[in-house]
């Protein structure tokens, strides 16, 4: 019995999660649909509305989202809300596993943002295209992106972005078989999320580490 009192008890907490997503998606689409609103908050309501509510379950009806936004910002001449319409389009084809729209979309929404000088959008743009490419098997053009997102990265001292860019450049050298290359990357990963409290991040290294070592034969330490 104590079973099924548990049992309805996480069904019932999990029915009420569920039902206020629901309210707040209702919420952003009523802010979408009021003309009353000011354009920016309109925008940023439908593509609350798309990224919360579809990319991850139905990202083709994300990019559908997505290109409602894009129109609608293209109208007012909104590049912000254009270059981040793009980048939604550009993830929505990342799920789906079709690089080359999404390498297409990627680049599309960086040449706005660079205009704009969003460096933090920029970097984070390059390293969803390293990733890309990575998942390509194009080691040389994923280093290249990562690269570029590590350095535009140090350059506004954005240190997640950092230890996430040293993470997966030491994941390249590992696909390359250069272990104490990629063993010094995820060190550097290392030592910036434990600076920052990125536990996530901290977890990630130690587990990239370990491997390195296992592979070495450091079996000890990799334990």
């Amino acid at each position: 019995m104590r079973f099924f009192v548990k049992y309805c008890l996480i069904l019932l907490f999990l029915a009420s999660a569920v039902a206020k997503a629901q309210t707040n998606l209702d919420s952003l689409w009523s802010v979408w649909q009021d003309e009353s609103n000011a354009d920016s908050s309109r925008l940023n309501a439908i593509y609350n509305y798309a990224w919360d509510g579809f990319l991850d379950d139905l990202p083709d009806s994300a990019f559908h989202f997505a290109e409602i936004q894009y129109n609608y910002a293209n109208s007012i001449n909104s590049q912000l809300f254009m270059a981040k319409a793009l980048k939604l389009q550009a993830i929505s084809f990342q799920k789906r596993n079709d690089a080359k729209n999404t390498i297409l979309y990627f680049k599309k929404a960086l040449s706005i943002f660079i205009k704009l000088e969003l460096n933090n959008e920029i970097s984070s743009i390059y390293n969803r295209i390293g990733v890309t490419f990575h998942d390509l098997g194009n080691y040389e053009e994923a280093l290249d992106n990562y690269i570029k997102s590590l350095n535009i990265a140090e350059s506004i001292i954005d240190k997640t972005s950092i230890g996430r860019a040293y993470n997966n450049i030491g994941i390249v050298y590992t696909d390359q078989n250069n272990l104490k290359k990629a063993l010094d990357y995820y060190r550097m990963s290392l030592e910036i999320s434990i600076e920052i409290n990125d536990l996530h991040g901290e977890a990630n290294s130690y587990n990239n580490m370990g491997v390195i070592l296992q592979e070495q034969g450091k079996l000890e330490e990799a334990v």
